[in-house]
Protein backbone atom coordinates (compact mmCIF):
# COMPACT_ATOMS: atom_id res chain seq x y z
CA UNK A 1 0.00 0.00 0.00
CA UNK A 2 1.42 3.39 -0.80
CA UNK A 3 2.68 6.16 1.71
CA UNK A 4 -0.07 8.78 2.77
CA UNK A 5 0.90 12.57 2.50
CA UNK A 6 0.07 13.53 6.08
CA UNK A 7 -1.04 17.10 4.90
CA UNK A 8 -2.95 15.95 2.16
CA UNK A 9 -3.84 12.54 2.37
CA UNK A 10 -2.76 11.68 -1.08
CA UNK A 11 -1.32 8.23 -1.65
CA UNK A 12 2.29 8.40 -3.41
CA UNK A 13 2.34 7.86 -6.98
CA UNK A 14 5.52 5.41 -8.09
CA UNK A 15 7.14 6.53 -4.90
CA UNK A 16 7.09 10.01 -5.49
CA UNK A 17 5.92 12.31 -2.67
CA UNK A 18 3.45 15.35 -3.08
CA UNK A 19 6.75 17.54 -2.75
CA UNK A 20 8.11 15.48 -5.68
CA UNK A 21 5.20 15.71 -7.75
CA UNK A 22 5.10 19.67 -6.98
CA UNK A 23 8.62 20.45 -8.18
CA UNK A 24 7.61 18.07 -11.02
CA UNK A 25 4.52 20.14 -12.14
CA UNK A 26 6.28 23.31 -11.10
CA UNK A 27 9.10 22.67 -14.12
CA UNK A 28 6.55 21.23 -16.04
CA UNK A 29 4.68 24.72 -16.24
CA UNK A 30 8.33 25.93 -17.46
CA UNK A 31 9.26 24.09 -19.90
CA UNK A 32 9.01 25.73 -23.52
CA UNK A 33 6.91 23.03 -25.15
CA UNK A 34 4.27 22.74 -21.40
CA UNK A 35 4.86 26.55 -20.85
CA UNK A 36 1.39 27.34 -19.19
CA UNK A 37 0.15 30.77 -18.48
CA UNK A 38 1.30 32.62 -15.21
CA UNK A 39 -2.21 32.32 -14.20
CA UNK A 40 -2.42 28.20 -13.98
CA UNK A 41 1.50 27.99 -12.28
CA UNK A 42 -0.15 30.68 -9.53
CA UNK A 43 -3.14 28.09 -8.73
CA UNK A 44 -0.86 24.97 -8.89
CA UNK A 45 1.53 26.82 -6.37
CA UNK A 46 -1.50 27.89 -4.41
CA UNK A 47 -3.53 24.55 -4.04
CA UNK A 48 -0.26 22.85 -3.20
CA UNK A 49 1.05 25.45 -0.51
CA UNK A 50 -2.97 25.48 1.04
CA UNK A 51 -2.62 21.69 1.49
CA UNK A 52 0.75 20.96 2.76
CA UNK A 53 0.14 23.95 5.41
CA UNK A 54 3.09 26.11 3.85
CA UNK A 55 1.19 29.45 4.00
CA UNK A 56 0.64 31.26 8.00
CA UNK A 57 -2.51 32.13 8.76
CA UNK A 58 -2.00 35.55 7.45
CA UNK A 59 -1.22 34.22 4.09
CA UNK A 60 -4.01 31.92 4.20
CA UNK A 61 -6.15 35.06 3.73
CA UNK A 62 -4.22 36.42 1.18
CA UNK A 63 -4.37 32.89 -1.02
CA UNK A 64 -8.54 32.71 -0.41
CA UNK A 65 -8.62 36.19 -1.75
CA UNK A 66 -6.41 35.68 -5.00
CA UNK A 67 -8.08 32.18 -5.26
CA UNK A 68 -11.94 34.43 -5.29
CA UNK A 69 -10.40 37.25 -7.43
CA UNK A 70 -9.20 34.55 -10.22
CA UNK A 71 -11.78 32.12 -10.25
CA UNK A 72 -15.00 33.68 -9.04
CA UNK A 73 -14.50 37.54 -10.54
CA UNK A 74 -12.91 37.05 -13.40
CA UNK A 75 -9.64 38.88 -12.76
CA UNK A 76 -7.53 38.36 -15.88
CA UNK A 77 -4.20 36.87 -15.56
CA UNK A 78 -2.09 40.35 -16.31
CA UNK A 79 -4.21 42.03 -13.67
CA UNK A 80 -4.23 39.13 -10.65
CA UNK A 81 -0.40 38.93 -11.17
CA UNK A 82 0.32 43.26 -10.81
CA UNK A 83 -2.73 42.90 -8.05
CA UNK A 84 -0.42 40.76 -6.48
CA UNK A 85 2.85 42.28 -6.46
CA UNK A 86 1.22 45.98 -6.12
CA UNK A 87 2.35 47.61 -2.60
CA UNK A 88 -1.17 48.74 -2.27
CA UNK A 89 -2.33 44.95 -1.92
CA UNK A 90 0.01 44.25 1.29
CA UNK A 91 1.58 41.45 -0.26
CA UNK A 92 4.78 42.69 -1.34
CA UNK A 93 7.89 41.75 0.96
CA UNK A 94 9.28 45.34 1.52
CA UNK A 95 5.61 46.64 2.75
CA UNK A 96 3.97 43.21 3.93
CA UNK A 97 3.74 42.81 8.03
CA UNK A 98 3.42 38.91 7.65
CA UNK A 99 5.19 36.29 6.66
CA UNK A 100 3.85 34.04 3.85
CA UNK A 101 5.32 31.16 5.17
CA UNK A 102 4.22 28.91 8.42
CA UNK A 103 6.55 28.92 11.33
CA UNK A 104 7.61 25.55 12.88
CA UNK A 105 5.70 26.03 15.79
CA UNK A 106 2.48 27.44 14.53
CA UNK A 107 -0.52 26.14 15.44
CA UNK A 108 -1.49 22.81 13.48
CA UNK A 109 -4.32 23.65 10.59
CA UNK A 110 -7.24 20.99 11.04
CA UNK A 111 -7.04 18.27 9.09
CA UNK A 112 -9.20 17.98 5.54
CA UNK A 113 -10.31 15.40 3.28
CA UNK A 114 -9.23 17.29 -0.21
CA UNK A 115 -11.77 16.60 -3.08
CA UNK A 116 -8.83 16.92 -5.90
CA UNK A 117 -4.77 16.77 -4.39
CA UNK A 118 -1.76 17.22 -6.14
CA UNK A 119 -1.70 13.22 -6.83
CA UNK A 120 -4.73 13.81 -8.61
CA UNK A 121 -3.81 16.25 -10.97
CA UNK A 122 -0.61 14.49 -11.72
CA UNK A 123 -2.05 11.16 -12.03
CA UNK A 124 -5.18 12.48 -14.57
CA UNK A 125 -2.34 14.84 -16.90
CA UNK A 126 -2.80 14.52 -20.54
CA UNK A 127 -5.89 12.07 -20.37
CA UNK A 128 -9.21 13.38 -19.60
CA UNK A 129 -8.67 17.06 -20.02
CA UNK A 130 -6.09 19.62 -20.50
CA UNK A 131 -3.05 20.05 -17.16
CA UNK A 132 -4.41 23.66 -17.45
CA UNK A 133 -8.38 22.93 -16.69
CA UNK A 134 -7.44 20.18 -13.92
CA UNK A 135 -5.26 22.65 -11.96
CA UNK A 136 -8.16 25.29 -12.05
CA UNK A 137 -10.87 22.14 -10.97
CA UNK A 138 -7.75 21.67 -8.43
CA UNK A 139 -8.00 25.48 -7.33
CA UNK A 140 -12.42 25.74 -7.59
CA UNK A 141 -12.03 22.00 -5.19
CA UNK A 142 -9.51 24.15 -2.96
CA UNK A 143 -11.02 27.20 -2.73
CA UNK A 144 -14.28 25.69 -1.33
CA UNK A 145 -12.75 23.63 1.14
CA UNK A 146 -10.31 25.94 2.52
CA UNK A 147 -12.61 27.98 4.43
CA UNK A 148 -12.26 25.64 7.23
CA UNK A 149 -8.63 26.61 7.47
CA UNK A 150 -9.30 30.50 8.71
CA UNK A 151 -10.45 29.76 11.82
Amino acid sequence: MPAQCAWCGAAQIDGMDCQTLHEYLTGYDFTPANAVPHAIHFLQVTCFMVQHERYSDEALVWAQTMLRMRLETGMSARDLRRFMTSRAQGSDSSTRTWRFNRAPDAQPLPKIAWEITIADVAQRMGREVSYAELVTRWAHATLRQMSALLV
